[in-house]
């Protein structure tokens, strides 16, 4: 991240570009089966407590 004409890159910014950094490696990161399973199991879930949610209003 390039600081704006007229504006140097403070501490803050050095700070949230690290982070920002960070967290692209992280959500490029591998899920594995298990992690897969447990994923399509909680969607799974939330699927259904949202049709009950929807059945019992």
């Amino acid at each position: 991240m390039k600081a704006l004409p007229g504006r140097k890159t403070d501490v803050k910014d050095a700070e949230w570009i690290r982070e920002k950094d960070e967290l692209e490696i992280a959500l490029k990161g591998y899920v594995n089966p298990h992690q897969r399973l447990m994923l399509k199991t909680i969607l799974t879930h939330i699927d259904f407590l949202s049709e009950q949610i929807e059945m019992l209003d």
